[in-house]
């Protein structure tokens, strides 16, 4: 995958997300240059539904 602003290969830089107050990193796709991630599809259908899982057990 290519940035679209920069026009390079993005490369894997470990993330940290904050989402429904928990703090996770994750190894995603990032632009060199500018920092845009990419959040592939399956990583919201798994790891951000895992989240939500969680607060709805609580």
């Amino acid at each position: 995958m290519t940035c679209l602003k920069c026009n390079l290969k993005l490369v894997p830089r470990q993330t940290e997300f904050i989402y429904l107050g928990k703090n996770f990193v994750a190894e995603i796709p990032a632009c060199p240059k500018c920092g845009c991630v990419y959040v592939p599809e399956d990583f919201v259908e798994g790891r951000i539904k895992e989240v939500e899982r969680m607060m709805e057990d609580k």
